[in-house]
């Protein structure tokens, strides 16, 4: 469970990527979805953008960059990341976004995430992107399990909204020093394994009773 189902209004804009047509679909609709030159995912208007989980692996190229302002739900029943392994991306800008969907981002080369109102770090959304540094997510109330795992360069995160933290949610996070969590109520066992710098976790007492059993 990735936390709640997006509901929006029927008529919504919405854009659906088939892996067998998706090339003919990105270009055919260019008030829509953009690709330019392979290197950036633009998409103006839609608010939710899905993919065939039966038959989309991959997006046409490997985007540098991914624009989109009016998105508020993203691969939420796409069955692997939306954009998971997406070697050259770097840049993500999506300042609507409220669902997203388990890894859409996985494997990147993100450096920086604002995601001012996601509700919530969903399975696997940044795991093993070596080079992500900085994360702001003011809105999410939940990170989900494996949501930061292996993220080796990461040294520092404050979600300040977050009540529940899922076992193995920061999982080897090696360089990890400080976690800010002022309203946490709930964190799993072995949410923080392998995090073996970590030396300070800012969180209410009653939540971190259990601090033994999360490492």
């Amino acid at each position: 469970d990735d936390g709640e189902e997006p509901a929006f209004p029927i008529g919504s804009p919405f854009i659906y990527l088939d892996r067998r047509s998706a090339t003919d679909r990105l270009f055919s609709q260019p008030g829509n979805i953009s690709v330019n030159a392979a290197t950036h995912f633009i998409c103006e208007h839609a608010v939710i953008v899905e993919s065939d989980p039966a038959t989309f692996e991959a997006l046409p190229g490997d985007p540098e960059s991914v624009w989109l302002p009016s998105v508020a739900s993203l691969g939420v029943h796409t069955s692997s990341g939306f954009f998971m392994c997406c070697r050259n991306l770097t840049h993500i800008s999506m300042p609507q976004l409220q669902f997203v969907g388990r890894a859409a981002f996985s494997g990147t080369m993100l450096e920086t995430v604002s995601l001012p109102l996601a509700r919530a770090a969903s399975v696997g959304l940044f795991a093993c992107c070596s080079r992500l540094v900085s994360v702001s997510m003011p809105a999410a109330t939940r990170v989900c399990n494996r949501a930061f795992c292996r993220c080796a360069s990461l040294t520092e995160i404050s979600l300040p909204a977050v009540r529940s933290v899922e076992t193995k949610a920061f999982y080897q996070c090696a360089k990890l020093e400080t976690v800010s969590l002022p309203s946490l109520v709930f964190v799993e066992a072995d949410a923080f394994a392998g995090c073996h710098s970590l030396t300070r976790i800012d969180a209410p007492e009653q939540a971190t009773h259990t601090l033994p059993q999360i490492f």
